[in-house]
């Protein structure tokens, strides 16, 4: 009973001061980009660092959202690395409030402004008060504890690619117009009405001066769905490579000036093309994450592809039955039947976007693949090495006498399934051109191939420590050289002239 007495009194502590450090945190971070606005907002670097405090705030807010949904429901699953647990909450959570948000857009003015406080104030308190114990112990670092063991020259990847990341911001268009900036992103009018309602409930207090508003759009597009990609790109390549080498992938990406220059003409299609790798990694991590409660991600997501474009609806007519008889067939009926509950949600959903709140369905025939895949292999010498990861991988599948590539391991199973799902995107949107262009899934898969080499360095080189890192710093080299990181820069920089 003593030791009871002198515990009560420490807990009560220790919740007081998480809860101290979280709401003022919390608030710091929704009311200073908020209120500063009418002081500071007239220099355009304090426009830009504020803004970008205010997307720090709602991505943290989605993450927190879906991880409350997780303990509520009880779901419980297994990952391949920790994005997979990061990304899943945080799309859960995106999806989610896309939905509220969109619920609100429903009020007159007055009312969404009162909402929109209300809803912040109460998640503010809710999730600032630590009801569970093991939450004292939990912060930010905690669900990146993968990159908590980096060495020198990982890191040194890591930064490179903030770095790139930051510095390949397009440059945001001086048009002040709300109308005429949604009309830049989106001109054929294939994304639902639902997210521009989300992306005004989300930038309420912003709209008193649109000029700001139309920066608050522009970065969201690029930093939120890019930063999105970029941990879907991460965690796709983390089925089939080691830490080291889906860094390496993550920075080829990045640095490979298709990327820079698509976003330039197309700031939009940050969006468009963020969906087709979310699927596919999805796809891959629900068949494994042994839980029948996944299905309701599942079902989430293809809600989102249905907002983005409405043609995305016949995925649902793939997924069924690639799962009922194709991951889970040794699964049990009740296990399917629980998979097909907790997907309904989402398709029902999908299908109500489709049929009532759905964007431009677009033409059909069109389609750029072949065009795409030059185009990246030309701007990116990294990319070359494609060829030879293809034909290694023709040569361990298909050959009897594999001589040096007897002992390279290769999960081939999980490398057919992502072609099945890549395909599965390039041949819908040769059918469907609402799906818009596949640029960016084109450069992962080139990515991907261009890894499988270096992959069989690796392992032949597993003895040799020093070895792997010079080649590791050669191929870091080689990607940053060929990145016209200069011209990014001086892209950015164009942004803070008055």
């Amino acid at each position: 009973m003593e030791t009871l007495v002198v515990k009560e009194p420490k807990i009560l502590i220790l919740k007081s001061k998480f809860f101290l450090y979280r709401i003022i945190g919390y608030f710091s971070f929704l009311f200073i980009p908020i209120y500063t606005q009418k002081y500071f907002f007239s220099t355009p670097w304090l426009k830009f660092s504020m803004m970008l405090f205010y997307l720090f705030f709602l991505i943290g807010q989605w993450f927190l959202i879906g991880k409350e949904i997780d303990h509520r429901l009880r779901i419980f699953f297994k990952v391949n690395s920790n994005m997979d647990r990061v990304l899943y909450r945080t799309i859960m959570g995106l999806v989610i409030f896309i939905f509220y948000a969109n619920l609100l857009s429903l009020f007159p003015h007055k009312w969404i402004y009162n909402f929109y406080w209300i809803t912040w104030v109460l998640i503010g308190f809710f999730f600032s008060w630590p009801t569970r114990g093991k939450i004292i112990k939990e912060s930010v670092t905690s669900n990146f504890t993968e990159f908590k063991f980096l060495d020198s020259f990982e890191r040194t990847a890591l930064v490179l690619i903030l770095m790139m990341v930051f510095f390949s911001v397009p440059k945001i268009s001086a048009i002040s117009s709300v109308s005429k900036t949604i009309n830049n992103f989106d001109p054929i009018s294939s994304f639902s009405p639902m997210v521009w309602n989300f992306l005004k409930v989300s930038y309420y207090p912003f709209q008193i001066k649109p000029q700001i508003f139309v920066i608050g759009l522009n970065m969201h597009f690029y930093f939120i769905f890019q930063v999105i990609f970029l941990l879907t790109f991460y965690a796709l390549l983390r089925f089939f490579f080691s830490r080291r080498l889906s860094l390496l992938g993550v920075f080829a990406f990045v640095s490979s000036w298709g990327f820079s220059h698509l976003l330039y003409g197309s700031p939009g299609a940050s969006l468009s093309m963020t969906f087709p790798l979310i699927w596919i990694w999805s796809m891959l991590w629900v068949a494994r994450s042994s839980s029948y409660k996944t299905g309701l991600f599942l079902g989430l997501v293809n809600c989102l592809g249905v907002i983005i474009n409405p043609n995305l609806w016949v995925l649902i007519l793939i997924q069924i039955p690639l799962y009922l008889w194709g991951f889970f067939n040794k699964k049990t009926r009740w296990f399917k039947r629980q998979f097909l509950k907790y997907t309904l949600p989402g398709y029902f959903g999908a299908l109500v976007i489709f049929f009532f709140f759905r964007g431009n369905l677009g033409n059909l025939g069109e389609t750029e693949v072949i065009t795409e895949i030059f185009y990246h292999l030309k701007e990116k010498a990294f990319l070359s090495l494609s060829i030879l990861g293809i034909l290694i991988f023709l040569y361990k599948s298909f050959s009897k006498n594999k001589y040096f590539l007897e002992d390279f391991y290769f999960d081939r199973k999980r490398f057919f399934e992502l072609l099945l799902f890549s395909s599965i995107f390039l041949v819908t949107g040769f059918f469907w051109t609402g799906l818009g262009k596949t640029s960016f899934l084109v450069l992962t898969l080139l990515v991907f191939l261009s890894l499988i080499p270096l992959e069989l360095l690796f392992q032949k080189t597993s003895r040799y420590r020093s070895s792997r890192n010079i080649i590791f710093a050669i191929y870091v080299l080689i990607c940053l050289l060929d990145s016209h990181f200069e011209g990014r820069v001086k892209i950015f920089l164009k942004m803070f002239e008055q």
